[in-house]
Formats: structure tokens, C-alpha cells, sequence
């Protein structure tokens, strides 16, 4: 197995879909985007907060993603390869406002 030259662990990303078409709605108006399967939820969040509808990096701290039509709101973390389903290579998210509950 190859080693990496920078010390850190070697990360390898197999999936069947090379590129996954993402759509995003938000306040009436969808943007969309193919990322890599390797993407994570948090960059294709902040790519469409800030770039897809020109939000300010403290309006879009206050939002995640929320798969349409459920009430799924993944993790930053994952990777959006493993939140596709078997023979689809895209998915819908809504922008939606993280609720504070303040007591």
C-alpha cells in the first residue's frame, strides 16, 4: 500500500458516483452543484450559504442542511457519498435555520 510523503494517514475514497449533482433550496430559490462523493455536508453547506445564495458567514453559521422532504439534518462531518441510496448520484437538500432553544 502506498504511504503518503506528509506523515499523515492515506485516505482513500471509492464510490460509484464520480461526481454527485446536489441541489439546495432556500427561501424559494434552489442552486446547484456537482461536488465529489468525498465532499463533506459542511463544505457543500458553506458553498451554498456563500456563494449559492450570498449570505454572510454569520447568516450562514446560523443555518445547516436538511435532507428535503425529511427532518435529517446530517452531521458536518460525513462525507455526502454516504448519504446517497443505491443507483442515484444527487441529492436535495433545503437550507433551513438552526433553531436555538434558549431557556
Amino acid at each position: 500500500m502506498p504511504e503518503p510523503g506528509h506523515g499523515h494517514p492515506l485516505r482513500l475514497h471509492v464510490h460509484r458516483c464520480r461526481a454527485i449533482a446536489v441541489a439546495v433550496a432556500f427561501n424559494g430559490e434552489t442552486v446547484n452543484h456537482r461536488f465529489g462523493p468525498g465532499t463533506t455536508v459542511e463544505t457543500v453547506k458553506k458553498w451554498a450559504a456563500l456563494k449559492g445564495f450570498h449570505m454572510t458567514p454569520q447568516d450562514a453559521a446560523e443555518h445547516v442542511l436538511q435532507i428535503s422532504g425529511t427532518t435529517t439534518r446530517p452531521e458536518p462531518d460525513p462525507h455526502i457519498g454516504s448519504l446517497v441510496t443505491a443507483g442515484e448520484c444527487a441529492l436535495r437538500f433545503d437550507l433551513v435555520p438552526l433553531k436555538r432553544v434558549e431557556g
